[in-house]
């Protein structure tokens, strides 16, 4: 998807939150505290967004699976704290954070805790939901930092007292997704205060993993919500 993005928009700003215990910072113990998870994403993100690395032009935060509860937890922290909030906010492969105070680690697909769950129940999991490796020990590296992803989901719970964001949105839901229903993907726009600038999109030929099977059609939406701040911008 970012090659993508970076095919048509060549001077834009793209910035990548690494997480423990995967790629880069592998050798790091995976995050699970989803307080500690967003303030040190807040802390690495704050200088580039408001600070004197700061640059013009709209932001776009863009999540998927537990990245779309991580953008919206850190989008709020900075909203409380800064009074700043993204321009746009593009959310894919995940529940509503309602629906997602309410789930075990596996959303609706699976009611049993991650501590119940084997690494094969895992892995079992991983192909049912689309992803395509048949080499076992590469899919087998990805148990780990799957399962902290679903424990960070798991240990999720949307405050009571949440303001409505003043992003756009546009929810993007692979048609063939069978781990998030179409109820739990809507369940976003009660989440936002941009009045018809939100949007819910089934996405044609994928799954669950909408970024990898169809990255053309992720950064056409990307580029719309970047746009219509412009838009925005302008008529301002």
């Amino acid at each position: 998807m970012f090659t993508e993005l970076r095919k048509r928009v060549q001077h834009g700003r793209y910035l990548f939150v690494q997480p423990p215990g995967r790629d880069a910072r592998a050798d790091e113990p995976n995050e699970t505290d989803v307080g500690r998870y967003v303030s040190e994403t807040v802390v690495a993100l704050k200088p580039h967004l408001l600070g004197a690395e700061a640059r013009g032009g709209p932001t776009v935060f863009v999540g998927d699976s537990w990245g779309a509860i991580a953008a919206f937890a850190t989008a709020h922290e900075l909203f409380k704290s800064c009074d700043w909030a993204p321009a746009g906010m593009l959310l894919s492969g995940n529940a509503s954070p309602r629906a997602t105070s309410a789930h075990c680690g596996l959303g609706s697909y699976s009611p049993t805790p991650m501590a119940q769950l084997s690494d094969k129940e895992l892995l079992a999991f991983l192909r049912e939901s689309g992803v395509e490796d048949d080499d076992d020990e590469r899919l087998g590296q990805l148990v780990a930092p799957f399962r902290a992803d679903c424990q960070l989901y798991e240990n999720y719970v949307r405050p009571e007292q949440l303001p409505a964001l003043p992003s756009k949105l546009c929810v993007l839901r692979g048609k063939e997704d069978k781990v998030v229903s179409q109820s739990e993907a809507c369940g976003w726009v009660e989440e936002f205060d941009c009045e018809d600038d939100c949007e819910v999109v089934d996405v044609a030929d994928a799954t669950h993993h909408v970024h990898e099977e169809q990255p053309a059609a992720v950064a056409d939406h990307i580029l719309a919500l970047a746009d219509a701040a412009v838009q925005g911008l302008e008529r301002a």
